[in-house]
């Protein structure tokens, strides 16, 4: 997974692309800290959660590592421990962590609704 991302950090065009993927089910960045803006008005995607089948991978990356997988989760235990990890990781500050929270449940949501149509 990690291997088949360029060294550098993503456009959202090329989130979107790996959601086209069929390897992978579904890519969004991990939290609003995770898009940054490098001054060129074309935000940048730091922070991933990828799913595939029931387990959610939180990639980071790091301009020396790359992309290096932070944490996955499993079926028994909660998606949103992945964006807890990648916020503890990044040692972001965010003030509504319940509202970040309650938007990756959501996405997830809309998520197991396409499944189910497909």
């Amino acid at each position: 997974m990690v291997k088949g991302l360029p060294d550098r950090s993503l456009s959202y065009p090329e989130v979107e692309s790996l959601n086209q993927s069929n390897a992978i089910g579904f890519v969004f960045p991990a939290t609003p800290q995770s898009i940054q803006d490098e001054g060129d008005n074309k935000p940048r995607v730091y922070d991933l959660l990828i799913t595939s089948g029931e387990t959610v991978s939180a990639l980071a990356y790091d301009e020396d590592e790359g992309w290096k997988i932070i944490t996955e989760t499993s079926p028994d235990r909660p998606k949103e421990a992945a964006v807890n990890d990648v916020i503890a990781y990044r040692g972001y500050d965010i003030k509504d962590e319940e509202q970040v929270l309650q938007f990756v449940t959501e996405l997830y949501g809309a998520m197991d609704e396409l499944n189910e149509t497909e």
